[in-house]
């Protein structure tokens, strides 16, 4: 579970063993589900962007996405055979 690090926005995301992202907002009494994002493999990783506007998700299949959190949708796809995936957004990530 990651909390969106903008502090205007409500948001939240969770992962599961079924390979789902899914987004919530924390406020909601009810506890609705405001998104799912599923993939075509297993989902390896997951991080919200620096200004909290965007998701990175990265697959087993070699896939990143880049969606884009108001309005959701999905602003970019890469890749299906990338191995070394996870040590590529591992170094992204080190470098912000």
């Amino acid at each position: 579970m990651q909390f969106n690090p903008d502090t205007n926005v409500s948001r939240i995301f969770s992962t599961a063993r079924d390979n789902t992202l899914r987004i919530w907002d924390p406020d909601d009494v009810e506890a609705n589900e405001l998104l799912q994002i599923t993939g075509s493999s297993k989902l390896i990783y997951a991080t919200w962007g620096p200004k909290g506007h965007r998701i990175l998700t990265c697959w087993k299949d070699g896939v990143v996405r880049l969606h884009e959190t108001l309005p959701w949708e999905e602003l970019a796809q890469v890749g299906d055979d990338f191995s070394d995936m996870t040590d590529r957004i591992r170094r992204w990530r080190e470098k912000r």
